[in-house]
């Protein structure tokens, strides 16, 4: 019973002779305790919601609490949009109601209490020493960059539509409840979405696959590309953080750079790559003409071809280990600076 000790164990890192990827897994382990680590990546992980019911509303006391949010939101230093959105959902409507600049703290709170919106805290790990330290870590255990937002949501509202996300999402419900409707992707166009969806209206969504309050100390879990969308209890505020990786971490990113590392190595064996252009290839090629019969345009498209596939058809263990340099060096510049002191 009683708060799980996330700060604790992240803290364990700092001591002398720890292994970072060994604390990792342990802050991970917590959060989908009693699933085990290799439970979750075999029969959840891009696969399916997972939904952790613990009836211990203080087990995620360790990561919000309303006494942070109001020190966020009543710093009036949190900037619009950036760090701080003022969201509803009324009518099928979803709207923003942010100003510019610096957000002034009674505007917030006023939206909130007197018009029923939702406050959504954008990367409070840039302000909050104890996210960062816990994501930094988690960023350790994931081999990506992770993130966080806050949804303080008043009693028996909504404040976003339904929509997809283009990250793994982990609901860690700190106050309050929540009831969630999640719903898999519609096709297979839409599994494993590189970008986040638009609003989608009601009528767009069929039935949930999963239809359940979220109460304090429980877990949700759903993949990128599923559909959801979440009202608060009828009696009190609703508080949930969201943790989240796998943002433009797919191989497709990661093939992507291959191809250019592939694509380098070939120039510089290959002559024809490294001559012009036609003078009036742009005259023939690109959207705006389309497919034609245009001698010049097959030609052109021929020897782009051929030309791709003798680079493709020759990739070296250079090329594979210079994508996942260049991989690296993204999560590198991504990442969240390490804790150096308690």
């Amino acid at each position: 019973r009683g708060r799980a000790p996330f700060v604790e164990v992240s803290k364990e890192v700092l001591s002398a002779g720890s292994d970072s990827k060994v604390v990792a897994e342990r802050v991970f382990a917590m959060i989908i305790h009693p699933i085990t680590v290799e439970e979750f990546y075999q029969e959840y992980y891009e696969r399916k919601p997972l939904l952790v019911r613990r009836k211990n509303k203080c087990y995620y006391d360790d990561w919000m609490k309303m006494n942070h949010v109001r020190q966020l939101i009543d710093s009036d230093e949190l900037d619009w949009t950036y760090e701080v959105d003022v969201t509803s959902y009324k009518g099928g409507k979803r709207e923003t109601h942010n100003g510019e600049g610096v957000a002034s703290s009674s505007e917030i709170w006023r939206r909130h209490k007197e018009e029923g919106c939702s406050v959504r805290l954008l990367r409070p790990q840039k302000r909050l020493d104890h996210i960062c330290l816990m994501l930094s870590l988690l960023e350790e255990h994931w081999g990506s960059g992770a993130g966080a937002n806050v949804y303080l949501t008043p009693a028996n509202h909504q404040g976003f539509a339904p929509h997809w996300d283009d990250i793994e999402a982990f609901i860690l419900q700190t106050e309050g409840s929540k009831r969630w409707r999640v719903y898999g992707p519609r096709n297979k166009q839409e599994e494993m979405p590189r970008f986040s969806s638009r609003n989608f209206d009601q009528s767009e969504v069929s039935d949930p696959i999963l239809d359940t309050e979220v109460h304090a100390g429980d877990l949700l879990y759903f993949p990128r590309g599923f559909i959801h969308q979440a009202v608060s209890g009828v009696e009190k505020h609703s508080l949930h953080v969201t943790v989240s990786f796998g943002y433009r971490n797919s191989w497709f990113d990661y093939c992507k750079e291959v191809m250019e590392a592939a694509l380098e190595e070939a120039r510089k064996k290959e002559v024809r790559l490294r001559r012009s252009m036609p003078r009036d290839y742009l005259d023939y090629m690109g959207s705006m003409h389309g497919p034609s019969a245009d001698a010049r345009r097959e030609g052109l498209t021929a020897t782009a071809k051929a030309l791709l596939t003798q680079a493709l058809a020759s990739i070296s263990d250079s090329a594979l280990d210079a994508g996942a340099d260049a991989r690296a060096r993204t999560l590198l510049k991504e990442r969240l600076p390490v804790s150096l002191a308690p």
